[in-house]
């Protein structure tokens, strides 16, 4: 008898194992119980073996497989072949795995994307992926805050204010180098002498800087000091009335203490009674009304 099989053959009697090609002669009882001597022209095929090292991200499935690893190791998986043996295949597999970050940034005016394929201009939630140092994909969610500093500036005849609120502000003489000027970290800057003058606006890491503007005072060598500021209730506890007595142009209210150090400061717009909130410790602090050519100064005790 012709036999085909693959990688080993049981011999009819059960008794042996052949795993090469050849003809066999093996004997079996016959059906009336006596010896049958059966000879076998065996062809014994080889069982195709084929063996892979894969290096893949998260899970890994052959091509045509029906088994999905998801974890580093050795596996086989086994292919029909029509009319053949079947083919064994092992896979010597590493997985890797993909990553996810948080990112909160805070960027001035735009920001590139972690992948470098988008320009942010907005703030928001964004998702972005990059490959990671295993060469899988990090999926990336960044919480990004832009900040776009408005340095534009209000100009009233002496009077500068930075359009822009609740940041920092530095005023500075275009004339002089653009260097800063003593004490004028306020919104509102009121120019007591002719010329030139920014505003540097500073938000966060972010700064600019806005245009110089002109400021023209009038009789500015001929500046009228006054020491009758009128100011009441004086002591004073959380707020003091100013009254300056006379018709005057815009300027800045500022309140120092004895040391001259400014500690508050506040834009007048010409009106002929001011009510100044301040809150500062104990003591005596002067207050002065500066505008065009005029200085009108004043004491005020707060308890």
């Amino acid at each position: 008898m012709d036999a085909t099989a693959c990688d080993s053959y049981i011999s009819p009697d059960g008794e042996e194992t052949w795993t090469e090609s050849g003809v066999y002669h093996d004997t079996i009882p016959n059906a009336v119980g006596c010896d049958s001597v059966v000879t076998i022209n065996l062809t014994i095929n080889i069982t195709p073996e084929t063996e892979f090292t894969i290096d893949a991200c998260d899970r890994y499935t052959l091509p045509g497989g029906t088994q999905t690893w998801t974890e580093s190791g050795v596996y086989q998986e086994v292919f029909d072949t029509a009319g053949e043996c079947d083919s064994v295949v092992t896979v010597n597999l590493t997985i890797h795995l993909s990553t996810t970050a948080d990112l909160s940034i805070t960027a001035c005016d735009s920001y590139l994307s972690p992948s470098a394929g988008e320009v942010w201009t907005e703030s928001g939630i964004y998702l972005d992926t990059i490959t990671n140092q295993a060469g899988c994909d990090s999926f990336m969610t960044v919480d990004l805050t832009i900040i776009t500093i408005d340095a534009n500036v209000t100009q009233e005849e002496t009077l500068l204010t930075a359009d822009m609120a609740g940041v920092t502000y530095q005023w500075i003489d275009c004339d002089n180098g653009n260097q800063p000027i003593d004490g004028e970290t306020l919104q509102q800057f009121a120019a007591v002498t002719t010329g030139n003058y920014a505003v540097i606006v500073t938000s966060g890491d972010c700064v600019d800087t806005s245009a110089c503007y002109n400021v023209i005072i009038v009789g500015t060598k001929d500046v009228l000091t006054l020491t009758d500021l009128k100011l009441y209730p004086n002591p004073a506890s959380d707020q003091f009335v100013i009254e300056p007595g006379r018709v005057l142009g815009n300027g800045v209210i500022t309140v120092s203490d004895l040391q001259g150090r400014e500690v508050y400061s506040t834009p007048y717009r010409g009106e002929e009674r001011v009510v100044v909130p301040f809150e500062g410790p104990s003591g005596m602090y002067v207050v002065t009304l500066t505008g065009s050519g005029y200085r009108i100064l004043g004491k005020v005790i707060v308890e």
